[in-house]
């Protein structure tokens, strides 16, 4: 009798163990991908005329269509420069004094990128393991970007603006022109999100295709970018997923029937209306046009993410699926946990 018991008790704690583990927390060390890395903010900051001239060519030819967008929008090159031009054009981009702070800010705050890639790999191989199938990168570029952008996707080569994820209380940030750098996207800078920015840019151009019709749309391609980055970072907390504070998170899930009802009463789900999708869905200081003004933004991107989850879960879908599953499915099974 007694051994019954200890049995039972066994197999109920083996219950229990199995149901609160994490589905997407799976084996990866049979999964391969290729990636290539390349130091372009250190490179191409302190070379000489000599090497740089080799760094140029090298780059021209390894990654050529993130190599075109880094020298015409980020430097400013109006077309293929010939070897002068573009030597004469560095070394005033390297000798530049406010450059000159965001390299030293760059090499001060990223002495490990080492561990950036770890992270990365690490993520990419999740994703393939959920996608076999499904496109990957083949070089990564750390850069300075100027400023243009965090994270920039060509068709097989990512670019990483490093000085956009210096954070909101570094110095160089934080004297930026408040009139063009407004406090909420200072705030979005921070180191955390950068790995998670990498997964969920690509995954937004590679992945899962651009609906061209109405707000529900939308909400549910969101909400398969941001579960399928979750499923690349399954460790990640949800809130970093979202690019949310955890008081933000935990206001949208307290409000979440809220929003949603809200939605429903306004009739705004099936609107094509542009400004109405920007509002739900573009990042900004809150959610544009709600009532409650404490919202964080992109409350419809969260919303998407809610419903994707719930969807998945379910109905136990297998991830290689998900892109192709159609909107109003994942819509209409929608249910608010409470």
């Amino acid at each position: 009798m007694i051994l019954k018991s200890l049995f039972s008790l066994l197999f109920a704690c083996f219950l229990i163990a199995g149901c609160s583990s994490n589905p997407l927390d799976v084996d990866t060390s049979h999964v391969n991908v290729q990636i290539t890395f390349h130091n372009a903010y250190s490179e191409l900051n302190t070379s000489s005329s000599a090497s740089l001239l080799d760094v140029h060519r090298r780059y021209k030819a390894d990654i050529p269509d993130l190599y075109d967008y880094f020298l015409g929008s980020c430097i400013g090159f109006r077309q293929d420069p010939d070897d002068t031009t573009f030597l004469a054009t560095m070394q005033r981009f390297q000798a530049d004094s406010v450059m000159g702070l965001f390299q030293e800010e760059i090499s001060r705050n990223f002495t490990d990128c080492e561990k950036i890639q770890h992270n990365l790999i690490d993520g990419f191989k999740h994703l393939k393991y959920h996608l076999p199938d499904g496109k990957q990168p083949e070089d990564i570029v750390f850069m300075n970007s100027t400023l243009k952008s965090s994270v920039f996707c060509t068709e097989r080569e990512i670019g990483i603006g490093l000085e956009r994820y210096l954070g909101p209380q570094n110095s160089l940030i934080r004297q930026l022109d408040g009139r063009f750098w407004y406090r909420w996207v200072k705030e979005g800078m921070k180191r955390e999100y950068l790995e998670r920015d990498v997964l969920s840019g690509w995954i937004e151009t590679h992945i899962v295709e651009e609906p061209k019709g109405n707000l529900a749309e939308k909400i549910v391609q969101w909400g398969k970018i941001l579960y399928l980055t979750k499923a690349a970072f399954p460790d990640m907390e949800d809130h970093l997923i979202l690019r949310y504070s955890f008081e933000g998170w935990e206001w949208a899930l307290k409000n979440e029937r809220m929003f949603w009802e809200y939605l429903v009463s306004q009739k705004f789900l099936f609107d094509t209306n542009d400004l109405n999708v920007m509002n739900m869905i573009n990042p900004g200081p809150t959610t544009s046009g709600l009532p409650e003004k404490a919202a964080p933004d992109r409350m419809g991107q969260f919303i998407g993410y809610r419903m994707v989850k719930n969807y998945v879960e379910e109905s136990q879908l297998d991830l290689n699926v998900l892109v192709e599953v159609p909107y109003n499915d994942i819509l209409q099974s929608y249910e608010i946990e409470e």
